[in-house]
């Protein structure tokens, strides 16, 4: 099973997607339960994380641009962290 958390800044994503985590790996011991975050979770994803959220640049990035960095990130978390414990059973 792969759960999504969406919505936009501030709206308790994080705090509601971890709650819902500790829940499921104190009661599903026989599966693998991860937390992980989008953009983040890899050293590449944290990486795209740093430019589109933590970045400060003189000229505005265009919106194509910031998507497909979401996109990106979201492809290398999927392929590296997710379905390798989707493909285990977890």
């Amino acid at each position: 099973m792969y759960i999504v958390f969406e919505g936009i800044v501030g709206t308790g994503k994080t705090t509601q997607s971890k709650r819902l985590f500790e829940y499921l790996k104190d009661r599903c011991l026989d599966k693998k339960i991860i937390w992980t975050r989008e953009p983040g979770g890899t050293k590449i994803s944290d990486a795209i994380r740093t430019i589109v959220q933590g970045t400060a640049f003189e000229e505005n990035m265009e919106p194509i641009c910031e998507i497909c960095l979401y996109a990106a990130s979201r492809a290398q978390s999927l392929r590296t962290v997710v379905k390798p414990v989707l493909d285990e059973g977890g």
